[in-house]
């Protein structure tokens, strides 16, 4: 006998399809393929088996691009929370009339004026913050209303990118 000899036995649970299957009714088209793999070791001088099994899950392409399409639309509108945090903090301190001489005041002020600038104005001239002097900007709420329509139109346009619709896709919804 060798020194060691190996049995490899490999089993597909799921037969990945080809190209010219027809993938409308096949409930196996998006789903997991399931490896089950199982090792037998016999070794020479006990003469006993050893058995290793292992079992692996390959996701489908479907599961792939969907979570990608999750990643993605995460990102998004993890941004536009920030955005609208920051925002919303800014109008807080305006509106309750805090000293712009201020550390923490200047300093909020100066890092949401790049996320503002777009909007500052648009209900008239644009107010310079003062100590004691409420300022109620009303362009603050367009600009976070404004900042989730981008970011829904940017999930839709992610959701078009990794789930697109196929000539299959359409013949079903018809």
């Amino acid at each position: 006998m060798t020194d060691e000899q190996k049995v490899v036995r490999q089993e597909d649970v799921i037969q990945p399809y080809s190209d010219d299957t027809d993938k409308r009714d096949n409930p196996a088209y998006d789903s997991d393929r399931v490896i089950h793999e199982r090792v037998e070791q016999t070794l020479d001088d006990v003469s006993a088996k050893r058995v290793s099994e292992e079992t692996v899950v390959v996701p489908s392409d479907e599961t792939l691009r969907t979570a990608a399409y999750n990643r993605a639309k995460r990102i998004i509108y993890f941004v536009a929370h920030v955005f609208t945090i920051f925002i919303i903090i800014r109008f807080l301190l305006l509106a309750l009339g805090a000293d712009p001489s201020s550390a923490f005041a200047s300093l909020w002020y100066a890092l949401t004026y790049p996320i503002v600038v777009p909007f500052l104005g648009l209900f008239g001239v644009a107010e310079i913050p003062q100590a004691g002097v409420n300022i109620f900007e009303w362009s603050d709420f367009v600009a976070i209303g404004i900042y989730y329509l981008i970011a829904w139109i940017a999930s839709n346009v992610a959701k078009f990118i990794y789930h697109p619709k196929t000539p299959l896709d359409r013949v079903g919804e018809s």
